[in-house]
């Protein structure tokens, strides 16, 4: 692909180079290690504030005329932080007094346009933030809630419907505290005053509750507090027990660094009953993605010591594959995803060994796969913005079931081998001049989404293609052992938040994947 390269077209590294920066990259990560609360050690890198929660939490404390003093610390953060998306734009344009109401549909379009899952609850979600802050009409249809909520509806789509019917009934002058809903969303409200320690969910609730349960309300306003960051940023939330789950796997599968056992113990005693993990403390509903970090890290650390969560989990994973062969990423109604599909595939291989009943799951992830492949070669994003994150995710799904001795039919074969052929064909022409990758294609190159493009071309066994951007990430280190990137992850989906931490640990799972090839082929460009 000719593109401008943002560094000099670089030379596949030389073997101690790629190590030295492996190393630099295991220690960075190293440092992030913590205690944590109730015993074991955890990798800490609170998110960064966002546009969109900040701008909520301004609102609520000028509607409930609350807080004063802590009103002016957000719009300093906001007026140096722009918002990265039209929706949030408009948002905090109204929260500062900067827009009408022109234009606030065309940013629900716009931030929608590349939604693949749940469109109407976003819909739903966005114009009733808009309506709050003034910039558009209330829509009055209704929303199920509750127990009587599809089985389709996680957690935190309970939550999001809940406090937006009482949005809706605020705006119509209903009584809240008279509403089923109220009740309801009062009593999800978690120990540390958040609702899924999430700052979007909490201020949803907030901003539908009111101050009609006063002791629930400030509990929630609290928790907010507790989150600021020191440069005055609300955040959308923390990643603890995945982060520290994909930063140990990194950590393990790189050969970088000994990863201490008592992180392992740690994520085992944060098992939840269903036998998935939870994304962070503070949260009750499970997510397959969590899970399946968790059960790779867990089986690299130590089946044996961690047989019984191992277990468990397996068990979850089997319950969670859909008919079509795919798994959902939070409830077993819900719609099934290429990048979730693949991460059980990971996890249920690196297991197969010793469980060969997992092996129809296995079968039936990895035919799932091709069939959802777009025509350029790439898949749904998922839960990054990058489209390189799920293609890494399916390719070395793929290569850790092959390597695990699976085999499907022929049909089915030839079906991932073409998967491959259209992956590598889509990774080759968006490939920039120095090696790396960006988010979309037309993107500068950034560290992120070129470890994610390195990790897909190990996959691939492509040294030549790989050599290039491994080059093109270690230009990207600092001096600290970082590999710094603008924000991955994404929540709800499409919104960005920023992780600082997991831009190095992909960057030094991917040099590993790059060092163990070396062993193999040299990086030759």
């Amino acid at each position: 692909m000719s593109s401008t390269s943002i560094h000099p077209a670089p030379r596949s590294p030389r073997p101690r180079d790629l190590l030295h920066g492996l190393a630099r990259g295991a220690g960075h990560l190293l440092a992030h290690l913590a205690d944590a609360p109730g015993g074991g050690r955890w990798f800490r890198s609170p998110s960064r504030g966002r546009a969109l929660e900040t701008a909520l939490t301004l609102h609520l404390l000028r509607r409930e005329g609350l807080r004063p003093a802590w009103q002016p610390r957000l719009v300093t953060w906001l007026e140096g932080h722009p918002a990265d998306d039209p929706f949030t734009r408009a948002i905090v344009g109204a929260v500062l007094g900067r827009a009408g109401d022109r234009g606030a549909d065309a940013a629900v379009a716009a931030i929608l346009r590349d939604v693949a899952y749940a469109r109407d609850r976003k819909h739903a979600l966005l114009h009733a933030l808009l309506a709050e802050v003034g910039l558009g009409p209330v829509d009055p249809s209704p929303l199920v809630i509750g127990a009587a909520a599809p089985p389709s509806f996680h957690r935190f789509a309970r939550i999001y419907a809940a406090g937006i019917t009482l949005l809706r009934a605020r705006h119509q002058g209903l009584p809240i505290a008279a509403l089923p809903e109220s009740a309801w969303l009062r009593d999800q409200q978690g120990p540390d005053g958040s609702w899924e320690a999430q700052g979007l969910t909490t201020l949803v609730a907030l901003l539908g509750l009111g101050r009609s349960f006063p002791a629930c309300f400030d509990r929630g306003l609290e928790f907010l507090a507790r989150s600021q960051r020191d440069d005055g940023g609300i955040p959308f939330c923390d990643l603890g027990i995945f982060g520290t789950a994909v930063a140990g796997l990194a950590l393990r599968e790189s050969g970088a660094a000994l990863v201490p056992a008592d992180v392992g113990d740690f994520l085992a005693a944060r098992q939840a009953d269903d036998g998935a993990w939870a994304f962070d403390d503070g949260v009750v509903q499970t997510d397959l993605d969590t899970a399946t970090q968790v059960a790779q890290l867990l089986a690299r650390l130590g089946p044996q010591r961690h047989r019984a969560p191992l277990q468990r989990a397996h068990r979850y994973l089997l319950a969670m594959q859909r008919p079509d062969g795919g798994f959902p990423t939070y409830v077993h109604a819900g719609e099934s995803e290429v990048t979730m599909t693949a991460n059980a595939v990971l996890a249920l291989s690196l297991a197969l060994p010793g469980a060969p009943a997992l092996l129809p799951a296995i079968g039936r992830g990895l035919r799932f796969l091709p069939a959802h492949q777009r025509g350029d070669g790439s898949f749904e994003r998922s839960w990054s913005r990058c489209e390189t994150y799920s293609m890494f995710r399916v390719l070395w799904a793929l290569d850790t079931a092959r390597a695990a001795g699976v085999r499907l039919d022929r049909a089915d074969e030839r079906a991932l081998a073409a998967m491959e052929r259209r992956a590598l064909t889509y990774l080759c022409a968006h490939q920039h001049d120095d090696g790396s990758f960006g988010a979309v294609p037309g993107a500068p190159g950034d560290a992120l989404s070129t470890a994610y493009g390195l990790g897909a071309l190990c996959s691939l066994r492509r040294p030549e293609r790989a050599g290039l951007a491994a080059a093109a990430l270690l230009a990207r280190q600092t001096d600290d052992g970082a590999f710094p990137s603008p924000p991955d992850m994404v929540g709800p989906r499409p919104f960005v938040y920023d992780d600082p931490l997991l831009s190095t640990t992909f960057s030094v799972l991917a040099l590993g994947l790059a060092a163990r090839l070396a062993h193999r082929q040299p990086l030759a460009a």
